[in-house]
């Protein structure tokens, strides 16, 4: 079909091919010379047609043009695509560059950019899925979906720079596309009432117990409890405002351990969190004991104005925190769950006691009420027969219908 010197292509077969069916543009240089680029191929001819139709499109709306660059994935990934990556959280962007550095590049970068197709992504995953973590053992499927959701953001990046016509992340067949699953779709670890109550009962004489007591009676993440400082608490009102956050991240050099990063919670806005009582006066208790050691300390104290702190009043690695709780746990009798399940210890405990979702919501930082139901899902069969039993009593327990 002749689009005179506007845009055209066609489709065009190359039998023996895993990939048989090849979209191609026509255009024009910017010599006037009439030219022709070979796009990805595809498996059946319906979807290269519908590459076809991207690329001329993208045409079109003068979005994408066929360049004489040839760019690699690592190029563009290395020199293009993460020195770009402005305004997002440093955690995020630190995640980004580990997947490109321990995954994407090493298995993709010698690829050229606009010859990355939907199965060689398949490929790619079902690596992974098999031998990608350490020691060539088999990547969890959480990585695996975050590393397709850092390969489809830099992709559509791409696609919105001009650079490719159409992202291959978007051709990946179903069944091989990674799929990030919420935590309530496996069995999450969490400790019964009676269960946290024997961890914190047991625990009280432990440095690392007022952090730990905030975080069963918060629900705050790891970073959040880190990076809590005094004059973000307010222990006569109650209580406290998230506002800043201590995480660790890869090393963006690729050398072992990790780095330290202070930023905003992982909403991207502070919430305020009411406090208990008693966990008003745990407060009280460690803060006097901060004090003491500050006055004690022979140096300078830090002047970062954190809650939680070592002896010489450094903020405590985040790693560290996790480490010394998974440590108390190895004595403690208890099932096992990670620091973080104190988090969701908090969720269910709360769930199960018929507070409102929105509320649970509030005090977790979830986005919405939805993300909390997906996460706690399991609760809710235990509510809804509460719920019956109590429209039920409300009605005087009557079952028949009135004569």
């Amino acid at each position: 079909m002749s689009q005179g010197r506007g845009p055209s292509g066609t489709i065009r077969k190359k039998e023996g091919r895993a990939l048989p069916w090849f979209p191609v543009v026509r255009y024009y240089d910017d010599a006037g010379v009439r030219k022709e680029r070979w796009l990805p191929g595809c498996k059946t001819e319906a979807t290269a047609k519908r590459a076809l139709r991207a690329a001329l499109t993208a045409q079109d709306n003068k979005t994408w043009k066929p360049s004489t660059e040839r760019l690699t994935v690592r190029e563009y990934l290395e020199e293009r695509w993460l020195p770009s990556l402005d305004g997002l959280r440093d955690t995020t962007v630190a995640s980004y560059r580990l997947h490109v550095r321990a995954y994407i590049v090493p298995s993709l970068g010698v690829r050229r950019l606009d010859q990355v197709t939907g199965q060689d992504l398949g490929a790619f995953y079902a690596q992974l899925r098999k031998s990608g973590g350490k020691g060539g053992k088999a990547l969890a499927p959480a990585t695996v979906a975050r590393v397709h959701a850092t390969v489809s953001r830099a992709f559509r990046d791409a696609v919105e720079l001009g650079m490719i016509a159409v992202s291959p992340a978007r051709q990946v067949p179903t069944i091989q596309r990674p799929k990030q699953t919420r935590p309530g779709g496996s069995k999450l670890r969490y400790w019964t009432e009676v269960q946290l109550q024997a961890f914190l009962g047991g625990a009280e004489d432990h440095r690392l117990f007022p952090l730990l007591h905030l975080a069963a009676h918060t629900g705050m993440r790891r970073g959040e409890l880190c990076g809590l400082r005094w004059e973000d608490v307010d222990l006569e009102g109650a209580t406290l405002a998230v506002r800043q956050t201590r995480t660790s991240a890869a090393r963006a050099d690729g050398e072992p351990g990790t780095v330290v990063i202070v930023g905003e919670p992982k909403s991207g806005k502070g919430r305020g969190i009411a406090l208990g009582q008693d966990t008003v006066a745990v407060l009280r208790a460690w803060r006097k004991r901060q004090a003491e050691e500050r006055m004690a300390f022979p140096g300078p104290w830090p002047g970062h104005g954190l809650v939680f702190t070592t002896e010489d009043g450094q903020p405590p690695h985040p790693d560290t925190v996790s480490g010394t709780f998974d440590a108390m746990l190895v004595t403690s009798g208890l099932p096992t769950i990670t620091l973080h399940g104190l988090r969701h210890t908090h969720a269910t405990i709360l769930l199960k006691a018929g507070v409102p979702v929105n509320v649970v919501q509030e005090r977790l930082g979830h986005a919405s009420a939805t993300v909390t139901l997906n996460y706690y899902s399991h609760v809710m069969p235990d509510q809804q027969a509460l719920a019956a039993a109590s429209f039920a009593a409300a009605l005087g327990g009557a079952g028949a219908v009135p004569q």
